[in-house]
């Protein structure tokens, strides 16, 4: 997919409109797997002759019979494909994704082990490659220094970041453990605030909880090099000692079965109970509910969790989770702390950057921590920075490169912390002219608009995405240890592929299903570092995995690359149809109020839709309806001079009155109506999700802005109740094509119809509802 390649080809089209290409290549994929059996050993013996195939007549009726029936089922199916749909995180798939899938399907290649999957494990790594790649991550040498596999999906992703996360951060105790069992060898490492190895201390001499919140990549290399000190060691007192690297590595490697801090060996409640620190997890009000799960299957249970409230802006309460770091007691160590690039229900994307600052400050008082980002929802919106020229998107001579200027004032961050707000400020002109991507749409009118306006989008409306803060987020990825990333969410990929993502191979060797640590081959160690990774299976939770899923991110990459003019093309779109999908939404409350008045006979009550935040960080916009009353005061005069609003807030409506109105508005966008009875798919115009705001993730005051103050809903109402709001996701890649005419000159403009049905359905159900 080249520049010139159009995001209309790579998809089905919601009409089918691509149906001849994909039959070709689907009739092509099956015929060649037919022939592909046929000439393995063409001489073995038919075994199913015509007379069998006779013989079964009745099967086959039968099941032409039932598989019709299923495929009638079928029809009754969600229509993702359609730009009607905006529910869910689920839309078209991509050509060579399907195609890719189908082949696998026949193949059945299972991606566990090469042994069972020859082709596909090295399509699943080769695409783990270009994850890192498109995430930040480094290459040396031409060789990716991270690692990235397929899984089912950002949960098991999510509970494999925190499995390796805690492997990794116990590798110091089990050394300390060893050198103080074998005083007759010593070994020093670097506390986080060290800047030299003329600081080195000796590691017996470190306290626990400091081990624990040493550097990650102190950690992984610790092995490798408590191996080399002790052969130097040793070599200094004997120079002709028949040990080396590889036979003390090895005495490691068995210690590891016997150490009291093994959690493989030992179990983590056996291990946790010596240590006598209780782990903290530090997690987003707004991050999704695996991470409790995850924290209960890893024995850390979900009370290590501690919620970092959020800002009104659906993002990590940067100040809070500062403050909140700071008042763990000293019988609590940090297990990790986990950031959202994409929230579940809002699509918003925390302060990343803000977090590794603040890392970089700990640091100095020698705390550190596994960053995780879980990016299975805004992942692939970091294709938009994977590029490898960045001339074309209209720098001047003098502006410097946005992620060469990133590294260099990170490198500023480490000296001086404060200066961080500073430090941006030449990012501002650079990262706006790199990030901003914007849409200009000419005026229209359309005489079938429900409310009265003469023009919705006006001349030459820009939308762009250029959140600068939300820019230095993504550009942050890099720093994280660990990534969430799902294909079968913005990817475009069928299910199920999730997508793990690691900084630092070297941490496969920790769980390695096979030997606890690795040695190079001729014995001697500089460093324990992983060449190249040939297989999956020894160092992931599941075990069987579909190699069709492996073959669908592989060839769709192939086709269209993570980059910015591919499929950077398909997450810009998307990205500038909610920022429309939003100017709608304010654009009816600028524009109703005249509507309302004349029409005040046949509508009981106002309303208007208010979004549940102003910024659009992703592609996902939460609403409530919420019901105006008159103001009597001004209702009745018709002077053109009067500035006064006719209409007001009415601050005596209940919560529960605005969730039972927007519950009941919810029922005419899926299939579940008011009765609680399935209605057929194909009678809805619409579809949209819903979310719940309860105390239970959003703590009152972190969303008081809100609640209170643009909703005067109290926190005693907002524990009871909650705050029900409705959801529309925005990613089907189909509504600004939509909106152009065609030769005949129709057009459909997907977002204007959606506000008429959404004023209809308002209007219905306000008219009905007893206040």
């Amino acid at each position: 997919m080249n520049n010139n390649t159009k995001i209309k080809n790579v998809f089905l089209g919601p009409k089918a409109e691509n149906s001849d290409i994909w039959e070709k290549y689907l009739k092509l994929i099956f015929t060649d797997y037919i022939y592909w059996r046929r000439n393995y050993f063409p001489n073995d013996k038919i075994v199913i002759d015509q007379h069998s195939k006779n013989d079964n007549i009745d099967w086959v009726e039968n099941l032409d019979y039932e598989l019709n029936n299923t495929l009638n089922q079928l029809k009754a199916h969600f229509p993702f494909y359609s730009p009607r749909y905006m529910a869910h995180m689920l839309s078209e798939q991509t050509l060579p994704a399907v195609l890719g899938y189908f082949a696998g399907m026949l193949y059945n290649p299972n991606n566990v082990t090469d042994e069972a999957a020859p082709v596909t494990v090295d399509m699943e790594l080769e695409f783990g490659n270009k994850i890192c790649q498109m995430l930040g991550y480094k290459s040396h040498k031409n060789k990716p220094t991270g690692w990235a596999h397929i899984c089912s999906g950002g949960t098991i992703a999510n509970i494999e970041a925190l499995w390796i996360a805690r492997e990794t951060q116990f590798i110091p105790l089990i050394l300390k453990e060893y050198f103080t069992k074998n005083k007759e060898v010593t070994f020093s490492i670097k506390l986080p605030s060290h800047s030299s190895n003329d600081d080195k201390i000796n590691i017996v001499d470190v306290s626990d909880r400091d081990l624990l919140h040493l550097k990650t990549n102190e950690k992984i290399y610790m092995f490798s090099k408590a191996v080399q000190e002790i052969i130097n060691l040793k070599r200094s007192r004997n120079p002709n000692t028949k040990e080396t690297a590889s036979t003390i590595l090895s005495k490691l490697n068995e210690f590891t079965k016997t150490s009291a801090y093994s959690i493989r060996y030992n179990g983590f409640i056996n291990v946790i109970s010596k240590l006598k620190l209780k782990p903290v997890i530090f997690v987003p009000e707004s991050a999704h509910y695996s991470w409790e799960k995850a924290a209960s299957i890893l024995g850390y249970g979900a009370n290590s969790i501690r919620k970092i409230p959020i800002t009104n802006k659906f993002r990590i309460n940067i100040d809070k989770l500062k403050e909140m770091i700071s008042n763990i007691s000293e019988t609590e160590y940090i297990a990790a702390v986990i950031t959202v690039a994409g929230t579940t229900e809002e699509g918003a994307v925390d302060p990343i950057h803000d977090v590794k600052f603040l890392r970089d400050e700990l640091e100095q008082h020698n705390i550190s921590f596994w960053l995780h980002i879980d990016a299975a929802w805004g992942g692939y919106i970091r294709s938009l920075f994977n590029n490898d020229n960045y001339e074309d998107l209209e720098f001047n001579n003098n502006d410097s490169l946005l992620i060469q200027e990133y590294e260099k004032e990170l490198d500023l961050m480490k000296e001086n912390f404060i200066k961080k707000n500073k430090a941006f400020t030449r990012l501002n002109d650079s990262a706006l002219k790199c990030c901003k991507i914007m849409d200009v749409h000419e005026s229209f009118y359309d005489e079938t608009t429900i409310f009265d306006t003469s023009a919705i989008i006006q001349k030459n409306t820009t939308f762009a995405w250029n959140d600068l803060e939300v820019i230095k987020a993504y550009m942050a990825f890099k720093d994280a240890d660990s990534i969430t990333v799902d294909p079968h969410k913005l990817g475009y990929v069928p299910y199920p592929a999730g997508v793990i993502a690691f900084r630092n191979k070297n941490v496969t060797q920790f769980i390695s299903q096979k030997a606890p640590y690795i040695s190079n081959n001729n014995g001697e160690i500089e460093k324990i570092e992983i060449d190249s990774i040939n297989s999956v299976g020894p160092y992931i939770i599941e075990g069987s995995k579909p190699g069709a899923s492996a073959i669908a991110c592989w060839l769709s990459e192939k086709t269209i690359p993570l980059t910015l003019h591919s499929h950077g093309k398909i997450i810009k779109t998307t990205l500038l149809n909610a920022k429309k999908f939003k100017y709608y939404l304010d654009k009816f409350n600028s524009q109703s109020e005249n509507h309302f008045v004349k029409n005040r006979s046949m509508i009981s009550r106002p309303f208007k839709i208010m979004p549940l935040y102003d910024n659009i960080d992703t592609n996902i916009v939460c609403f409530i309806i919420i019901p105006l009353e008159w103001n009597k005061k001004t209702i009745n005069d018709n002077s053109e001079n009067d500035k006064n609003t006719k209409i007001i807030f009415d601050r005596n409506i209940s919560l529960s009155k605005i969730n039972e109105i927007n519950q009941n508005i919810y029922s005419h966008f899926t299939i579940i109506n008011e009765e609680g009875k399935k209605q057929p798919p194909h009678s809805q115009k619409f579809f949209l999700s819903r979310t719940t705001l309860s105390k239970n993730e959003y703590n009152y005051d972190s969303i008081s802005s809100l609640l209170n103050d643009k909703l005067s809903i109290s926190k005693n109402e907002y524990n009871k109740y909650g705050l029900f709001a409705l959801r529309a996701t925005l990613m089907n890649p189909w509504y600004y094509d939509s909106e152009k005419k065609d030769n005949s000159g129709r057009n459909t403009n997907y977002f204007l119809e959606f506000i008429q049905e959404l004023y209809k359905i308002s209007v219905d159900v306000i008219n009905k509802t007893k206040f």
